[in-house]
């Protein structure tokens, strides 16, 4: 463990006193680091930064708590020790961490020697497993969602404070974790979007707990990951309106991406125009530019990066990356050129995400000799790094106008990155694409060469299940869910079986779907989703009041779901045929988780305008 210390403090050393290391020592050059502890950025050409410390530091900390090095044994076909200790978050840490920490003759010697009050052995697992968060949330593949080293210290000193009985600082608890903990009933009333997280955090401070902004902060971005925008807004007012916090400019820049999701972009351009001189900088203005991108509004968008020229701020490529997107969103593909000159006079350089986005412009232009120019430029500037992303987005552009050899050239390449990282994500996108070549046989040489080992790839078997149904293959795909279905030994996710719904309802084989639904049910409780896939078919099928029937259940299920205006337009414009006002009622509600979807008023039946 002595050799990998120095890997989380590499950007610390400067390439020009790579020359005084002995043999013997590690540089911050070239392969920059010890294998397995490296950040992954490092092994495509990517420069020394500390977002690759933190990632080091992210695997010693859960080789430390685990006892299991990044390159142990077990460490194979997709699974590495970041999965391995995110898999175990799930009710499972207890079975990873180092015996030794959770034996209470242990505990007690150390409380001894240290003249500390012994804390429960429940208090110890919850410490271990914030540790075990941690290591995840700073191993993570994309460098930029690393967690901060700010946080990580203050979440460390937390753990420290609960472990030594001082608490310091308070009951500093993460508030969405708590309150799960402490009361479900209470989380499971905040994650109906119709109702206030409001509140649950009033009621939580009244109950003598206290909160920091850290937490506060990790809360919001939690909510966005859940797309429960309405309650990411709420606590990012909630935490300045009644807390004592000092507002930056990146909290404003998050509260106005907020604002764009739930009220619209003229609130969020309200918003901005009242913000303080000192709050207007590149990050505000860059969420101001990416809301007016979203609305494809070129006008207000070119208006904003003027603004931003003139201030000083356009010196990264994230606006020009962004503004590239709305052109080639809104066919202004002429205007995507001098941006690029723009760039290079300003000696900006071209990222991974301008790459991207210059290949959907060429795709969405019909430009293959674009892609092909995109493609050599990153294969020949080493720096830029190789993005497998570039090869999947070529691969399907040749799919699109037919050019099938060129595109199987494009996925070969893509599997030799594959074989290299062996990611989920790429493991996906094989599998579609193949899918979209129509040859059966390499879907299913790639499926058995790279197929998951683990619990955690339902969503690989989703894309197998979706990619067979696809090219007609319905046995193939039951045999799939079988063999998924075999090992799922925990957690149950519908989402693998509404693939094969999905597949039967498109056929008419209804019988086959609720057969299939009655034996997943058993002790367990299903999605809205699976039974909204059911009532899709039936209506589609004509099938109206075995709709009805469906949408019923989906609607039970509730949680925070949006069925199908078409849907339930269907159902109820039958259940007004039938006269059958009570049956009505009981769908009633799912209007009222519509919201915009109901618009325009030509959607809705007639009786429902009133």
């Amino acid at each position: 463990m002595t050799a990998c210390v120095g890997d989380f403090g590499l950007a610390r050393l400067r390439p020009e006193v790579s020359h005084q290391l002995s043999s013997g020592q590690t540089s911050s050059v070239g392969l920059k680091g010890t294998i397995g502890y490296a950040a992954p950025e490092y092994g495509v050409g990517s420069d020394v930064s500390t977002y690759g410390d933190v990632y080091s530091f992210g695997i010693l900390l859960l080789e430390m708590f685990t006892g299991k090095r990044p390159t142990d044994g077990m460490f194979k076909d997709g699974l590495n020790l970041h999965n391995y200790a995110e898999m175990a978050l799930h009710g499972r840490v207890s079975e990873v961490v180092e015996p030794i920490l959770l034996r209470e003759d242990v505990e007690s010697s150390i409380y001894s020697s240290h003249r500390m009050n012994p804390i429960e052995t429940g208090k110890i697992l919850d410490c271990l497993i914030s540790i075990i968060k941690i290591g995840v949330a700073c191993s993570v593949e994309m460098p930029r969602e690393r967690m901060d080293m700010s946080n990580v210290v203050a979440e460390l000193h937390r753990i420290r404070d609960i472990l030594s009985g001082t608490r310091i600082r308070g009951q500093q608890e993460n508030v969405l974790e708590s309150i799960t903990l402490a009361n479900e009933e209470r989380i499971e009333a905040i994650r109906d979007p119709r109702v206030s997280i409001v509140p649950a955090l009033d009621q939580w401070i009244k109950e003598g707990n206290t909160v920091d902004k850290h937490h506060l902060v990790s809360l919001v971005r939690l909510m966005k990951d859940y797309k429960r925008f309405k309650h990411a807004l709420e606590v990012s007012e909630w935490m300045t309106g009644r807390r004592f916090f000092t507002f930056t400019t990146e909290d404003a820049a998050v509260r106005l991406g907020l604002i764009h999701r739930v009220r619209g972009l003229e609130e969020a351009e309200n918003y901005f125009n009242k913000l303080s001189v000192k709050l207007k900088t590149k990050y505000t203005y860059g969420a101001i530019l990416n809301g007016c991108v979203r609305e494809k509004s070129v006008q207000k968008a070119e208006a904003v990066m003027q603004e931003m020229r003139e201030g000083g701020m356009t010196t990264s490529s994230f606006p020009y990356n962004i503004l590239i997107i709305l052109y080639s969103q809104t066919g202004d593909f002429d205007k995507i050129p001098p941006l690029l000159k723009e760039m290079e006079r300003n000696g900006i350089a071209q990222d991974k995400y301008t790459l991207r986005n210059l290949i959907a412009a060429s795709v969405a232009a019909s430009d293959i000799s674009g892609v092909e120019r995109i493609l050599k430029l990153m294969e020949e500037n080493p720096e830029l790094g190789l993005d497998w992303k570039l090869y999947a987005m070529a691969a399907d552009a040749y799919l699109k106008i037919g050019s099938i050899e060129t595109a199987l050239t494009m996925l070969k390449k893509l599997e030799k990155w594959m074989a290299f990282r062996k990611k989920k994500a790429v493991f996906n996108f094989l599998l579609s694409l193949y899918a979209k070549t129509g040859n059966k046989d390499e879907l299913y040489r790639i499926w058995n060469l790279y197929k998951p080992s683990s619990e955690s790839m339902d969503t690989s078997y989703c894309c197998m299940i979706d990619s067979l149904t696809k090219l007609d293959d319905i046995e193939g795909a039951e045999k799939i869910f079988e063999e998924w279905e075999s090992q799922c030994t925990s957690m149950y996710d519908f989402r693998v079986l509404n693939g094969l719904l999905v597949a039967y309802c498109n056929r008419g084989l209804f019988e086959k779907a609720e057969a299939a639904i009655e034996k997943a049910v058993q002790g367990r409780t299903p999605y809205a989703s699976t039974w909204h896939v059911m009532a899709k078919g039936y209506m589609e099928h004509d099938q109206i009041p075995k709709a009805v029937e469906m949408l019923k259940r989906a609607v039970n299920v509730g949680r925070d779901w949006k069925p199908d205006p078409i849907l339930v337009n269907a159902c109820l414009e039958y259940l007004e045929g039938q006269g059958d006002a009570e049956e009505m009622k009981k769908i009633h509600p799912v209007d009222e988780k519509l919201g915009t979807l109901w618009q325009p008023e030509n959607q809705l039946p007639m009786f429902f305008i009133r």
